[in-house]
């Protein structure tokens, strides 16, 4: 219907983010999923023991996620069976606390002692909550960002939560793959160039980004002061990365242009 009238429209995700429910997250959760630690199970457990017995405890009282405060996300990976934990015991036997079996509506199941214990990388919460995603499962959602512009028409992207690409240990580079895939991907199906915004200011995502969208009031210029981003450093960045380029239309202007207007 928008095409028809010359409109492009688009969607918002959360870029990587594999959500409660998501085909790779649960109730199978993907063996392609990121993870920060490994560990090794000492001792076999059932379905319904809540001991979990690990050979190692370093780092395993830290929560997972980005800025650490995302308790709900702390969680373990055995077989295809996710763990929610808070904690892990100081002395020997190490075993890990607080442990709520079949999190994320996985099925809970017997593990022999052996088997691999991964703490998962996570991203926060404030409706962002999910998972991360290995750089080879990263490709494969990439591309799927493009199958779905071309089952629905769609020509524009808002990757909110697009600093989560950073997340898998690949830094920057991470992000200018996925989008090279995604546009690789786009080619292949013959599309236009997808449009897309996204709040990470990063040298990975300049080469293909269109607009930045680094949120409204003074986070992008304060008129009162003459001061990139006064209150963060959102705009201070915004003008860096893209000194040698051009610099993009951005969302929250908090000062109307006028005849009046000065530089």
């Amino acid at each position: 219907m928008a095409a028809k009238y010359g409109i492009t429209i688009g969607r918002t995700t959360i870029t990587n983010a594999l959500a409660p429910g998501t085909m790779d997250a649960s109730p199978i959760p993907s063996d392609s999923l990121c993870y920060q630690q490994k560990r090794i199970l000492l001792k076999n457990i059932s379905a319904a023991d809540t001991i979990i017995i690990v050979d190692d405890p370093t780092h395993l009282q830290e929560i997972a996620s980005w800025e650490g405060h995302s308790a709900n996300l702390n969680m373990i990976k055995i077989g295809k069976e996710l763990i929610h934990y808070m904690g892990v015991s100081d002395k020997k036997p190490y075993r890990l606390l607080n442990v709520k079996r079949g999190y994320w509506n996985t099925t809970a199941s017997n593990h022999a002692g052996g088997d691999t214990i991964y703490k998962l990388q996570v991203t926060i919460n404030y409706g962002y909550d999910g998972i991360i995603p290995n750089v080879q499962l990263q490709d494969k959602i990439a591309a799927y960002y493009a199958d779905v512009c071309a089952i629905n028409g769609l020509q524009y992207y808002d990757f909110d939560g697009q600093e989560f690409l950073f997340n898998n240990g690949h830094g920057y580079y991470s992000a200018k793959r996925f989008f090279r895939k995604m546009f690789e991907r786009a080619t292949e199906l013959g599309l236009p160039s997808i449009r897309f915004t996204g709040a990470t200011l990063s040298e990975g995502s300049w080469h293909y980004q269109s607009i930045w969208n680094v949120g409204g009031g003074k986070n992008l210029y304060d008129v009162d002061t003459r001061e990139w981003g006064s209150t963060t450093s959102q705009g201070k960045d915004l003008r860096d990365v893209t000194y040698g380029n051009f610099f993009p239309v951005g969302m929250g202007g908090n000062f109307p242009i006028n005849a009046k207007s000065k530089g």
